[in-house]
């Protein structure tokens, strides 16, 4: 049984309404409608992340433990914004007096190619059609590298031994992206693109090297600031 903490921070009077709404004991009532939409019902919910930018708009990602109709119980993230452009396509509720945007991550309204993106089959039939997989190959394997909610996703997918990280971005700027990842190939250790989607998929391939965030957890050795600083001026 999903047990995770419940919805209960400590919201202080003096933050701003959409701060409040939000973070509070309201947001429990405004997720079970998402939840409610998909068939389901909320076990419990806890807020994974917050970007607040102060009179312009605030974005929170929970993390909500869902029950289904048929028993089957599953983690859920889900995303609710307020102020700015609120996407078209989301669920739009209105809480005191606040406009509030909500979604399933998976569905989010600025990313139409992350559906795509996670699922198997369309991945495998993209690195089809992008001379990626070898004939025999296995179909590819997916793991979520990283979400910002309405800007990008990267998904890796795995193919035997190689792996090809997928970035989502919003449809408008997936050529210039590719375009970007070509040129910058040339000169620079960054990865090439592979090919592009409509639906804004970017394909590029995996680069040999350990993280800078996993040097850092390791605590080894790091490049020196004049290093970068080489690396940011090419």
């Amino acid at each position: 049984m999903l047990r995770p903490p419940a919805l209960r921070p400590a919201v202080d009077p003096a933050w701003p309404a959409d701060l409040r709404l939000l973070l509070g004991a309201r947001s429990t009532e405004m997720l079970g409608a998402i939840v409610g939409e998909a068939g389901g019902s909320i076990i419990s919910a806890t807020p994974r992340q917050v970007n607040h930018q102060p009179g312009r708009s605030t974005t929170v990602q929970y993390r909500v433990a869902t029950r289904w109709p048929n028993g089957r119980e599953s983690v859920e993230t889900i995303v609710a914004r307020t102020g700015g452009h609120l996407p078209s396509g989301a669920a739009i509720l209105e809480r005191t007096g606040t406009t509030v945007a909500a979604w399933r991550w998976q569905d989010d309204p600025a990313l139409p190619g992350l559906a795509s993106a996670l699922d198997p089959e369309r991945v495998t039939a993209l690195l089809d059609d992008l001379g990626v997989r070898a004939r025999g190959d296995r179909p590819a394997t997916l793991a979520t590298r990283a979400y910002r909610p309405g800007r990008r996703a990267v998904v890796q997918a795995t193919i035997g031994d190689r792996s090809v990280y997928l970035k989502v971005v919003r449809p408008r700027h997936v050529e210039h992206l590719h375009r970007t990842h070509r040129r910058l190939a040339c000169e620079l250790p960054s990865p090439d693109s592979l090919g592009w989607s409509d639906e804004g998929i970017v394909a590029m391939p995996g680069l040999p090297g350990t993280t800078l965030r996993a040097v850092l957890r390791a605590g080894g050795p790091v490049p020196a600031v004049t290093e970068v600083g080489d690396l940011l001026d090419r």
